[in-house]
């Protein structure tokens, strides 16, 4: 007695499979500026408006 389904009878067994992750020597994709060049222009920022309150109010 047959228990398989008709509808797998003209499939191959398993098909091939593509992995979901990259392998080390993947090549990266070219990223945008670095995320400790953004981080060291906000703190200039935040510096310069720091003397810019300071100048404003005579501290």
């Amino acid at each position: 007695m047959d228990t398989k389904p008709d509808m797998w009878r003209d499939r191959p067994e398993r098909e091939d499979r593509t992995t979901s992750f990259q392998t080390l020597d993947a090549v990266r994709p070219a990223t945008g500026i670095p995320m400790w060049v953004k981080a060291a222009v906000v703190v200039v920022l935040m510096f310069g408006f720091l003397l810019a309150l300071k100048s404003i109010l005579g501290w």
